[in-house]
């Protein structure tokens, strides 16, 4: 009878560590499979996996590397807000490893940089250098700059994050970035006062020298076109002793559109800095992004 009673209790012993190991392995097997969705960019499937996976853990550091996952998937599918409030509950819940704290501060910062509040992403890359005094902080600080177009202190801080580990990812891509923005004195600009002063001269001046040549041909057209009409208006009002009221609707309106045109000549002006500025600065915001936090 008690050799009986031993039996069972071993059994249910098999039993729960069969139990046990089982929901080890199925937690492990979707953790995985979260990561593979994340490689392939489901993120909202990967999402679904992982808050699965943080409701069903009692593992405190599982959890935290869970919501953390979720975050990221929020970030990188843009949806900036969630992945924000995702990494603050983080920050408010538990009390974290200074890694893990850099880690966070990082993502929060890359956040505010994608819905272009730059100041608000320093403070938090700055966050993380309280926690974190190695590359990474400095690396995005000098990214940060260079969104701004701060390009003594992106070379400074990429500067400092290459000579703390040279042969790194990280300190290679910023020796590389930091030689770039040695150039940027030579990344091509326009002046809009410039564009402003040829389109006021010449209708579509501005636009034409801002390389925006159908604007251009737009602008000259509708400006000579209605500055034409006005003039036959004028001479007829003129034939007829009116009171020039068609006179002055024709000037008006060409005055409308000689005022566009100037104001057009510094807008595509500006847009042609921006897109320059773009294009200098589009492989190290490649290369940043891609790194992963």
């Amino acid at each position: 009878m008690m050799n009986y009673f031993y039996l069972r209790i071993k059994v249910a012993i098999l039993l729960l560590i069969f139990v046990f190991c089982k929901i080890n392995i199925n937690a492990q097997s979707k953790a995985d499979f979260g990561m593979s969705l994340m490689k392939e960019r489901d993120y909202f499937r990967a999402i679904s996996i992982y808050k699965e996976l943080a409701f069903f853990c009692t593992n405190r550091d599982s959890i935290i590397y869970y919501h953390s996952q979720i975050g990221k998937a929020y970030r990188l599918s843009q949806k900036y807000e969630l992945s924000i409030l995702t990494y603050s509950d983080i920050l408010n819940k538990y009390k974290l490893a200074d890694s893990i704290t850099s880690s966070v501060y990082i993502n929060l910062g890359l956040n505010y940089l994608g819905m272009n509040i730059p100041a608000q992403a320093i403070f938090y890359f700055k966050e993380a250098q309280k926690t974190d005094t190695g590359q990474t902080p400095l690396f995005y600080l000098g990214f940060v700059s260079v969104e701004i177009s701060d390009w003594k202190n992106a070379q400074l801080y990429y500067n400092q994050a290459s000579g703390l580990s040279p042969l790194s990812k990280i300190g290679i891509l910023s020796s590389t970035f930091c030689k770039k923005t040695c150039d940027a004195d030579k990344i091509p600009a326009k002046s809009p006062v410039l564009a402003s002063m040829l389109s006021a001269i010449i209708p579509g001046g501005g636009q034409f020298y801002s390389g925006h040549y159908v604007d251009a041909l737009q602008a000259f057209t509708f400006v000579a076109a209605f500055g034409f009409t006005s003039y036959i208006a004028y001479q007829n009002d003129k034939t007829k002793n009116s009171n020039f009221l068609l006179t002055g609707i024709s000037l008006s309106i060409t005055g409308l559109f000689y005022s566009a045109n100037i104001i057009g000549a510094e807008r595509t002006t500006t847009y042609y800095n921006q897109r320059q500025r773009e294009l200098f600065t589009r492989e190290i915001r490649e290369q940043s992004y891609s790194i992963e936090k």
